[in-house]
């Protein structure tokens, strides 16, 4: 009977050590640190303007508490 490794033969470098791993590894056991899917953020695969927006009103709100709590 043979076995079907296809599954696990699909590698990618590690985005923080640049060695092989496999792609549904949850760590790198190189360099030992878990590996993050950056597609998932928030402000991910959305337009310029709701990127500024977003960054404007956080800025914004940070600088609010910073000047109330003063």
């Amino acid at each position: 009977m043979e076995w079907d490794d296809d599954e696990f033969d699909e590698v990618r470098p590690c985005p923080l050590c640049a060695e092989p791993i496999y792609e549904d590894a949850d760590s790198c056991p190189y360099c030992g640190e878990f590996i993050v899917d950056t597609t998932t953020s928030f402000l991910s695969g959305r337009p310029i303007w709701f990127r500024i927006f977003w960054v404007s009103l956080v800025t914004f709100l940070i600088y609010q508490m910073i000047v109330l709590w003063v």
